[in-house]
């Protein structure tokens, strides 16, 4: 038979808090008031460290994703905010030039 699954409360460490909390794994324990993570653990804790990694990693490689598609999006929307620019200036310099 399997390892026990354990569900156990893990306190963060100062060093490991914030980057967990990028990641979007943080819960919050009313009873203590500290912040900690829920995970279903084998009865080795050793074992958590990797997949716990991976998960923030995919998720900030998933995040970085969006951010590079909105980048894109930006620039495109910033051509063509120019191209207007350019033809509305060419159209008041057209207007001026008729006007004398």
């Amino acid at each position: 038979m399997q390892e026990l699954l354990l569900l156990k409360f893990l306190k963060l460490s100062d060093r490991a808090a914030p980057m967990l909390q990028s990641c979007g794994l943080q819960f919050y324990n009313k009873l203590n008031n500290l912040h900690c993570l829920l995970f279903i653990l084998p009865s080795t804790t050793t074992t958590v460290q990797a997949p716990l990694v991976t998960m923030c990693s995919e998720k900030r490689t998933r995040n970085e994703e969006r951010r590079e598609e909105q980048d894109k999006r930006g620039e495109k929307n910033k051509t063509r905010q120019e191209r207007r620019g350019k033809k509305r200036q060419r159209g008041e310099e057209r207007r001026g030039e008729e006007r004398t």
